[in-house]
């Protein structure tokens, strides 16, 4: 029962806290960068890339049972929130799609869900 609630908790949870701190990433480079292309570049490319890193790496410290499959399902459901969003986004105002942004966050996330594999499995070598 225990391990269901933690899946249960740990997507909205990783949805809301990887927005958050995404957010505020976004508002503090705000704040340091005026130039308009280097805010494209750290204001937005690394907060979609940090978001997608942020997501998996949430959700498998949050799952503590299931740590590689809970990392493996968080980064097929982000990678799921980032298509439909981007295209109903698009259908909603008729606005080109943002690839590059949408990839990013994939990119992300895929990094998120290796390092998490990594880290499993150095977990359990140094538990043998």
């Amino acid at each position: 029962m225990k391990n269901l609630l933690l899946w249960i908790i740990a997507f909205p949870f990783a949805i809301i806290a990887s927005s958050l701190i995404s957010s505020a990433y976004s508002y503090i480079v705000s704040l340091v960068i005026s130039e308009p292309k280097l805010f494209t570049i750290f204001g937005t490319y690394i907060q979609f890339f940090a978001q997608g890193i942020l997501f998996v790496t949430i959700v498998y410290f949050i799952v503590p049972n299931y740590k590689l499959k809970s990392a493996f399902v968080a980064f097929f459901v982000f990678t799921a929130i980032m298509l439909v969003s981007e295209f109903y986004l698009k259908k909603l105002y008729s606005e080109p799609l943002e690839i590059t942004k949408m990839c990013i966050s994939i990119a992300g996330s895929l990094l998120g869900y290796y390092n998490m594999t990594v880290m499993g499995k150095a977990d359990k070598s140094e538990q043998k």
